[in-house]
């Protein structure tokens, strides 16, 4: 299976409070904020001072490319 390496990513951090403009999804009125490839961004995530909240949180691309995660496109953010 090829994955494509064009078209637009973004990023999703389970668990943690994000700004509607750092999900990278076009979800509902939201607008899209994924990045072209070979295009920059930034995305802010807050982690608030939670005991709850340690831990390792998974880090994907978001809804419209799962496909990526399988050939590797995925990380973990420890707090």
């Amino acid at each position: 299976m090829k994955v494509s390496t064009k078209g637009d990513y973004g990023i999703h951090i389970d668990g943690l409070a994000f700004d509607v403009a750092s999900s990278g999804d076009a979800i509902g009125n939201n607008p899209p904020s994924s990045v072209t490839t070979n295009g920059t961004t930034r995305y802010r995530y807050y982690v608030p001072k939670d005991p709850e909240l340690e831990g390792a949180h998974y880090i994907r691309p978001g809804p419209g490319n799962r496909d990526a995660v399988s050939h590797g496109l995925f990380g973990v953010l420890t707090v």
